[in-house]
């Protein structure tokens, strides 16, 4: 495996991969040096761009990890140089040039994943599992809240994610998620759907000290329907006391609650089920010994299917590249209906 991108590729990426018992072999940075300290510690070459990397090419399959705008590029290109690839949500930089990589990668009968990694989260699972068993009856409604810290500093500095031309905003790094798995929970596609987005901080400093204007939001509110359920989202990274992840799905026989709570650890984590007469704590199975970073353990089953996927084993879970498409087309609505509050 190579990586494209030596931020979440080198924190979760790198080790995701050697989790699941696979090889890194390079990463390629932009000039900035942190593939240079990532790869150190992995024994990976080290690239300062990915085009250098895919002339390269000694790998089975590239890891796009790039800022949304320039994903279609990498991706494209790894794909007619008839490379399997990973490419990280929210899968471009809009529904155009996903649909563009969804038709590249049918046309050349390749191999495309989105890391939606979430799909692969133990409690998750946990909480699909117990819809698939009826627990709740038929699905009425799913709220979801996922209220972080991370950007909540008006001092932090300005990066990709803060700039709507990069492709930046908290839409697409959190609400991609959402919408994926709420279509993969409820079986339906995201419809019928209004926002309003907003920008907390309206200015952050660069490199340099310098105030420079936001202009990608840092929070989002979603309404729409998945089949009969109604659905509901509120996501922000930039909460002060940002409370966590909660998923709470209401049928007509009970209910289901998970919690997923800072510092997001195993011991941080609960689902119950509320059966109408009492509540049960449901339990929560993990693959291996939890991580420190839970996202690499959730990126290493990901990962794991997509070494069984390649060897022609069966993976019901694994997002392809049509996942993506298909949350893209919920997002862009999400987008073009949401009224903006500054």
């Amino acid at each position: 495996m190579a990586i494209a991108g030596a931020g979440y590729g080198a924190q979760v990426h790198l080790p995701s991969v050697l989790a699941a018992g696979g090889v890194p072999l390079a990463i390629a940075d932009a000039g900035s040096g942190r593939a240079s300290s990532a790869a150190a510690k992995f024994g990976a070459r080290v690239f300062d761009s990915w085009e250098a990397l895919l002339d390269w090419g000694q790998f089975d399959v590239l890891t796009v990890a790039l800022p949304p705008a320039l994903q279609h590029a990498a991706v494209s290109a790894a794909l007619l140089q008839g490379f399997a690839v990973l490419c990280e949500k929210p899968f471009g930089h809009d529904l155009e040039q996903a649909q563009a990589m969804c038709a590249l990668v049918e046309k050349l009968q390749g191999f495309g994943v989105v890391g939606f990694q979430f799909r692969y989260d133990p409690a998750i699972l946990a909480l699909r599992e117990a819809l698939l068993s009826g627990a709740v009856g038929r699905i009425e409604r799913v709220d979801v809240s996922w209220m972080t810290s991370g950007r909540a500093d008006p001092h932090r500095a300005m990066s990709f994610q803060h700039d709507g031309a990069q492709g930046g905003g908290v839409a697409n790094a959190f609400l991609s998620h959402v919408i994926d798995y709420l279509t993969w929970l409820t079986g339906a596609p995201l419809n019928d759907v209004r926002g309003r987005s907003g920008i907390v901080h309206g200015f952050r400093p660069d490199a340099a000290g310098r105030s420079c204007q936001v202009t990608a939001e840092d929070m989002f509110d979603l309404l729409g329907k998945c089949g009969h359920a109604h659905v509901s989202a509120s996501v922000s990274n930039c909460v002060r006391h940002g409370d966590g992840h909660f998923i709470s799905v209401l049928g007509t026989s009970g209910s289901l609650k998970l919690s997923i709570v800072p510092p997001f650890g195993p011991n941080d984590t609960s689902l119950r089920l509320n059966d109408g007469e009492s509540i049960h704590e449901l339990p929560i199975s993990y693959r291996t010994a939890p991580a420190r970073d839970s996202r690499t353990l959730a990126a290493a089953a990901l990962w794991t299917d997509i070494v069984a996927a390649m060897n022609g084993e069966a993976t019901p879970c694994l997002p392809r590249f049509r996942d993506g498409l298909i949350m893209w087309e919920a997002l862009k609505a999400a987008k073009h209906n949401a009224m903006l509050v500054v």
